[in-house]
């Protein structure tokens, strides 16, 4: 009979065993390219989007990002692509507040790292078809789509390499808001109630 150790990691199907963790993990994404398009928002329009405690943030700051992950350890060197938006928040709660960044969605078009996302760390990851990114005469493209529908269509031009000074002021402006936050809902098995609510935040 199958026995759960209750110090190891498990994901569904949870009878095929723990997680390996030992020598051979890694979690290195060895290339990666991402692009990243922020805009400021309606804040009480996005706090519509937001669950209870979470509020945007004073400058109501939306990111649509995307990521081609390459080599990817954890995938035996395979890899995958990301297409995400974010918002900048503030949580509260019991009189403490945390800034960061809350993931309204990301769309991966691979089952691995969505459910791995979702079960663990309550990341809300869809599927969807997203190809490579391409680029010609300096406009980058990517998209995301599902049965040849159309979800995210992304266009960038005129990029430069950022000046130190604006990356050291990046930096600057992110410290104590480098706080990625989801929310993990489940919902009981045969009932509308939920199993598991609550909110997480997680390494980058």
């Amino acid at each position: 009979m199958f026995k759960r150790d209750p110090t190891k990691s498990y994901m569904m199907p949870a009878h095929f065993g723990a997680r390996y963790h030992g020598p051979g993990s890694s979690g290195w994404y060895r290339d990666v390219t991402a692009l990243t398009v922020p805009y400021v928002t309606d804040g009480s329009q996005l706090a519509q989007l937001l669950p209870q405690g979470f509020e945007p943030a004073a400058e109501p700051v939306i990111s649509v990002f995307y990521a081609c992950n390459r080599q990817v350890d954890w995938l035996a060197g395979r890899g995958y692509n990301m297409i995400g938006v974010n918002a900048d928040v503030t949580y509260r709660s019991d009189g403490e507040s945390l800034e960061g960044t809350f993931a309204l969605v990301i769309w991966e078009n691979l089952a691995d790292p969505i459910l791995t996302g979702r079960e663990l760390q309550g990341i809300p990851k869809v599927f969807a078809d997203i190809p490579d990114h391409s680029i010609s005469n300096d406009v980058w493209r990517c998209n995301a789509s599902h049965f040849g529908h159309t979800i995210v269509d992304i266009e960038v031009s005129g990029l430069r390499a950022p000046e130190l000074e604006e990356i050291a002021a990046s930096v600057e402006a992110r410290k104590g808001k480098d706080n990625p936050m989801g929310w993990r809902y489940f919902q009981q098995a045969g009932s509308f109630e939920p199993k598991l609510d609550e909110y997480t935040t997680f390494p980058c």
